[in-house]
C-alpha cells in the first residue's frame, strides 16, 4: 500500500500536524483515530477523508464499502487519492481499472513514485510484458537515486533471470537508502525469489531493530524462516503479525500447515474452526490434522475435535464426512460427497504413481486377468469406457480391446488426473466428470461394449444406483467389470471405515440383481500388498 499522505490544508493545524507525525511513525490507527475526529469537524474535507484510508489501509484489509464510496467521488479526488482507489481496484483483482486510475495520479502528479511501482506491479499481474519494459525504460535511469525504482529494477530483472543484476540494484539501493530499502516488499520479494532465506532473515532482524512494527517485515520472515524449516521462529512471526493485521484466509491456512509441524494441534484446530469452512483447502487442512494426531496416537483428542465440529450449526455433507471418517462410524450411509471425492482420488493417484508409497499396484494385471477368463476378444473394435481412470492405469490393457477401430473413453473427476492419463496415448477421448453424471447422458445410452471401474467404487454406499447407470450406458451383452474392498467384518452388507466403503460379496450381488446386470465372474486379489478386493464381472442380458 501507499505510505505518502495527501498534503495539508490550512485548518484544525494541531490536529493534522498529529496525524501526520503519527503516519510518519507509522502508528497507523492512531493516526486514522485522529483524522476521524478531524473528520466530525470537517465532515466534507476529501483530504482528511483520504487520509484515513491511506492510513487503515496500512492495517486492515481492503473494504469494498471505501472502494464504492471513493468511486462516488472519484472526481473530487487528488493524485494520492487515484492512487488510493487504484490499490483497492488492483486488489479486487480490476486491474484494468486500476490502471486508469494510476495514470489519472501521474497526470496530476507525475513525480509519484509510488504510482510508478503500483503501475509496474499491475503490469506483471496482466502479463504484460511489453508495457512493463518500456515502463521501466522510462524510469532507470531517471530515478536511479531512489530506492523505490532500485527494489523494482531488482523485481524485473530477477523476473527475467538475471540475478547478477538483480543483486546488483539491491546493493545499489541498500547503498542510496539502508533504512527505506530494508522495509521495501520488492526487496524481500526479489531475496524470496532468488532462495537467500537467511539474507531475509538478516536484513529482516535488522530492519526490526529500526522498526518493529511493519507487516512486510514479518510476512518476508515467516516465509524465509519456513523455507529454512525454522519453524517455531515462523510461529512466532506469525504471532506478532496477527496483532498487527487481519491475516488474510491463505496467510491463517499457511499458519496452521506451520503449527501442525510443530504438533500444536490444539492451536491449529481452534484457528480452523475459526475460518470459514468447507472450501478444498480447509477440509484437506481438517483432514491432514486429524491424520496427523491419529499417527502421533492422539486418537481420543482426535475423538473430541470431531464431535464439536459435528455440533456446528452449519455442519455441511463434507464436513460430516470428516466426522464420521475420524469417529470410524461403521454404519454411515451416505455415499462420500463429490466435492470430496477428487480429495481422495488424489491420495489414490499418489499410491499409483509414488512407488516409495505403495510398491506395486495390480489393478492392470486383475484386470487383464478377468478379460481372460470371461473371453473377451481381443482386437475387435470394442467401445471400451473406464470409469474412474485416473491417471490411466488400465489404459495400456484397455487399448488392446478397442483397437483398430473402436474407442477407448476415460472419465475422471480429477483434472490432474486426466493430464497423466492423456500421456499414456491410449485413450481415445477423456472427459471430466462424475461416473453416475457421464453413464446418465442420453448421448452414452447403450454405447459401450466394456464399462471397466477399478478400485472407484468405495466412493459409495449402495451400489444400486451405480450399477443401474452404468446398465444404461452398456449395449446389450455388454460386459461391465470392477472391484470393490471387501468387508473385513462377516455378517456386514457394507461398512465406512477410515474414509472408505467396504461391501460384502452377497450384497454387491443383491444390488447387481436390482440393476437386472447378470454376474459371471467373482475373484478375490490383492488390489495392493496386503489390501485384497472383490473384482466382479457381470453382463446385461436382453
Amino acid at each position: 500500500m501507499t505510505d505518502n499522505v495527501v498534503t495539508i490544508k490550512q485548518s484544525e493545524g494541531a490536529g493534522q500536524a498529529r496525524a501526520l507525525g503519527l503516519f510518519l511513525l507509522k502508528r497507523y490507527e492512531e493516526a486514522a483515530s485522529v483524522y476521524d475526529d478531524l473528520l466530525k469537524k470537517e465532515p466534507d474535507n476529501i483530504v482528511f477523508w483520504i487520509n484515513r484510508i491511506i492510513c487503515r489501509l496500512q492495517y486492515s484489509a481492503v473494504n469494498k464499502t471505501v472502494l464504492d464510496q471513493m468511486i462516488k467521488r472519484v472526481n473530487d479526488l487528488p493524485a494520492q487519492g487515484y492512487l488510493c482507489l487504484a490499490e483497492m481496484l488492483s486488489d479486487f483483482n480490476r486491474r484494468e481499472d486500476a490502471l486508469v486510475f494510476v495514470d489519472k495520479a501521474l497526470e496530476k502528479d507525475p513525480e509519484n513514485i509510488d504510482a510508478y511501482v503500483l503501475k509496474a506491479d499491475i503490469l506483471e499481474k496482466l502479463e504484460r510484458a511489453d508495457d512493463l519494459y518500456r515502463l521501466m525504460l522510462s524510469l532507470y535511469p531517471r530515478f536511479k537515486k531512489d530506492e523505490r525504482i532500485l527494489c523494482l529494477a531488482a523485481f524485473y530483472a530477477v523476473l527475467y533471470w538475471n540475478v547478477r543484476q538483480a543483486t546488483h540494484f539491491l546493493k545499489r539501493a541498500l547503498k542510496a537508502n539502508p533504512f527505506a530499502t530494508l522495509q521495501n516488499r520488492l526487496f524481500y520479494q526479489v531475496l524470496l525469489s532468488m532462495d537467500e532465506e537467511e539474507k531475509i532473515a538478516d536484513y529482516g532482524n535488522q530492519a526490526l531493530e529500526v522498526w518493529d512494527g511493519n507487516p512486510i517485515v514479518w510476512f518476508s520472515l515467516i516465509q524465509a524462516y519456513t523455507k529454512m524449516e525454522q519453524y517455531e521462529l515462523a510461529d512466532a512471526s506469525f504471532e506478532t503479525l496477527s496483532n498487527m493485521i487481519t491475516l488474510s484466509e491463505s496467510l491463517r491456512f499457511q499458519w496452521v500447515e506451520i503449527l501442525i509441524r510443530e504438533k500444536k494441534y490444539d492451536q491449529a484446530f481452534d484457528l480452523l474452526i475459526e475460518m470459514t469452512k468447507n472450501s478444498e483447502t480447509w477440509l484437506k487442512q481438517i483432514r491432514t490434522l486429524f491424520a496427523d494426531m491419529r499417527q502421533a496416537g492422539l486418537i481420543r483428542q482426535c475423538h473430541e475435535k470431531a464431535n464439536i465440529l459435528e455440533n456446528f450449526d452449519d455442519i455441511t455433507p463434507e464436513i460430516k464426512y470428516v466426522c464420521d471418517e475420524i469417529l470410524q462410524k461403521k454404519d454411515r450411509k451416505e455415499d462420500i460427497p463429490l466435492s470430496l471425492v477428487a480429495l481422495i482420488s488424489d491420495e489414490t493417484i499418489m499410491e499409483q504413481l509414488d512407488p516409495s508409497i505403495t510398491p506395486s499396484y495390480f489393478g492392470p494385471l486383475i484386470l487383464e486377468e478377468t478379460l481372460k477368463q470371461t473371453k473377451v476378444p481381443l482386437a475387435q473394435s470394442l467401445n471400451v469406457l473406464d470409469l474412474g481412470c485416473g491417471v490411466g492405469a488400465m489404459g495400456s490393457v484397455l487399448q488392446n480391446f478397442s483397437r483398430p477401430d473402436g474407442n477407448l473413453t476415460g472419465v475422471d473427476i480429477l483434472p490432474v488426473a486426466l493430464e497423466f492419463a492423456k500421456e499414456q496415448k491410449g485413450y481415445t477421448d477423456l472427459r471430466e466428470n462424475d461416473l453416475l453424471s457421464f453413464c446418465k447422458e442420453k448421448v452414452n445410452a447403450r454405447k459401450y461394449d466394456l464399462i471397466v471401474c477399478m478400485n472407484v467404487l468405495f466412493n459409495y454406499s449402495d451400489l444400486t444406483p451405480v450399477f443401474k447407470a452404468v446398465k444404461t450406458a452398456l449395449k446389450t451383452d455388454g460386459l461391465f467389470i470392477f472391484s470393490v474392498l471387501p468387508v473385513a467384518e462377516e455378517g456386514r452388507a457394507f461398512m465406512f471405515d477410515l474414509g472408505r466403503f467396504y461391501h460384502g460379496a452377497d450384497f454387491v450381488r443383491s444390488c447387481l440383481k436390482s440393476a437386472k446386470l447378470q454376474e459371471e465372474y467373482l475373484k478375490e486379489d490383492l488390489l495392493y500388498p496386503g489390501k485384497p478386493c472383490l473384482t466382479f464381472a457381470a453382463r446385461k442380458k436382453k
